[in-house]
């Protein structure tokens, strides 16, 4: 029984990672899909110029790097956050907050 709930507890674990869920903070998703808006997006490893390509691809502008915690900040569309954020080379995306 104990053996079940733990792969049960596993599999739902990895699911929602895996799906891109918990990647995009909360006050992020209820924007105006048309509004710009800054953000942290913070990847797997220290973004390269791959890294940055896809989020310009996605109509970002990248502002600063952030290489210490494997980062950078961009102004992009909130329309493309959620498609950027079920990338597998993103960990996490946050408004650029004070």
């Amino acid at each position: 029984m104990k053996k079940t709930f733990v792969l049960y507890l596993s599999a739902f674990l990895t699911s929602g990672l895996c799906a891109g869920s918990g990647k995009l903070a909360k006050d992020l998703e209820s924007l105006d899909p048309a509004a710009n808006v800054d953000v942290i997006v913070q990847f797997t490893k220290v973004p390269t110029e791959v890294q940055h390509q896809k989020v310009i691809s996605r109509g970002g502008v990248q502002r600063k790097g952030l290489d210490l915690i494997k980062a950078a900040l961009y102004s992009m569309p909130a329309g493309k956050l959620k498609e950027l954020s079920d990338d597998p080379d993103v960990a996490y995306i946050s408004p650029d907050r004070t």
